[in-house]
């Protein structure tokens, strides 16, 4: 399990490594993305974001557009040094745990270590917080942009949610952390305490410079990429459907397919309008198959060159492609090609400039891409 919890999202990722056996000995190593998940509003800029709504509030008189970088600044560093401070009282305290010197306790919250009160403060505006105001900060007040939950427990959720969904704690080898914000206080206790049998440091860690990993892997990847080398396999985790001049829903891709998925995989079944009109509205909903991932609206207006759509004539495809990237592109052909749509048709064509507009879109679409 990776665990990549960052400045704007927390995302956790669930890879198998099978490594090549005695009989394919020029096979490479497989590693397959199981699942992932994540929330795009847990991360450290949400922290922040709160310690600037707190001293706002305590300082109104002080803030002013002039100072605001400043005061980010400022906020930032003292985030670091608080955390700093719980961190090294929280590393002595699961040693004790760890070897075996302390029993679990039967209730999370008293597995946590007690939390000195000392107070840091933000430069010549005299401003404190303790550090037991700044463990309520993620651990007991709760936000809206974690739907009314805690930092710590949005964290908690989001890693349950993902280790439910891949057999349970024990189906898990190794976890390791990165990102800025792994470095929060609360983040091994709870990984420690979901995941009784991992050894910290060994089975569970952090690896050095977990800021730059994520980077570093990029690069390997797209160097990988670029030889033809690579490794795993992505995912699409949405549901993708497609719903036409208030047609019934077709589904175009399920989630889970292995990326790129093509145009020739992803056709709808033919369909009709139900009156005539001059364009067709085509809405494309992609729905995420975890509760935290968002879901995709795409609507796209279709306007034929030279021809209305009548109702119970033309038949319609529509087919969607997603590459290994993620994005998405979609297309609608009319079955019999009598209907010619502009490619890119927000803005209508001048009558003079039609003729070849539907020559160049049926070389490129209508022939290369339905037959």
């Amino acid at each position: 399990m990776v665990i990549d919890f960052g400045g704007g999202t927390c995302d956790i990722t669930v890879v198998k490594t099978e490594k090549p056996s005695f009989f394919s000995l020029f096979s490479k190593e497989n590693i397959q993305i199981v699942y992932s998940e994540g929330n795009n509003q847990l991360g450290g800029e949400l922290i922040n974001k709160v310690i600037e709504r707190k001293f706002i509030k305590d300082r109104p008189n002080i803030f002013d557009e002039r100072s605001l970088g400043d005061i980010k600044r400022k906020v930032e560093g003292l985030k670091l040094r608080l955390n700093e401070n719980i961190a090294e009282a929280c590393k002595e305290h699961l040693q004790n745990y760890q070897q075996g010197n302390a029993q679990w306790p039967e209730k999370k919250e008293k597995y946590f270590p007690e939390i000195p009160d000392s107070t840091e403060t933000i430069g010549i505006t005299e401003w404190s917080l303790s550090e037991r105001q700044f463990v309520n900060i993620l651990s007991k007040e709760k936000y809206k942009e974690l739907k009314n939950r805690t930092i710590s427990q949005a964290f908690e959720d989001l890693v349950c949610s993902v280790s439910e969904k891949c057999g349970g704690f024990s189906a898990i080898d190794r976890v390791f952390v990165v990102g800025g914000s792994s470095y929060l206080y609360f983040v091994i206790p709870v990984l420690h305490w979901l995941f009784r049998d991992l050894i910290w440091d060994k089975t569970l860690f952090r690896p050095d410079w977990p800021e730059k990993v994520v980077a570093l892997g990029a690069a390997a990847h797209e160097i990988s990429r670029q030889k033809g080398k690579r490794v795993f396999d992505p995912k699409f985790f949405y549901d993708m459907d497609i719903v036409a001049a208030g047609g019934r829903k077709i589904n175009l891709i399920k989630s889970r397919r292995s990326l790129p998925v093509n145009y020739a995989q992803t056709r709808s079944d033919p369909f009709r309008v139900l009156e005539q009109t001059d364009s067709l509205i085509l809405e494309m909903r992609a729905e995420g198959d975890q509760s935290l991932l968002d879901d995709l609206e795409i609507k796209k207006q279709l306007n034929p060159i030279n021809s209305k759509i009548a109702p119970n004539e033309h038949e319609f495809v529509a087919s969607a492609s997603v590459s290994v990237d993620g994005i998405i592109a979609i297309k609608v052909i009319e079955k019999d090609r009598k209907v010619i749509f502009e490619p890119f048709d927000i803005y209508p064509l001048a009558k003079d400039k039609r003729k070849k507009a539907r020559k160049d879109f049926e070389r490129k679409f209508v022939d290369a891409e339905y037959k």
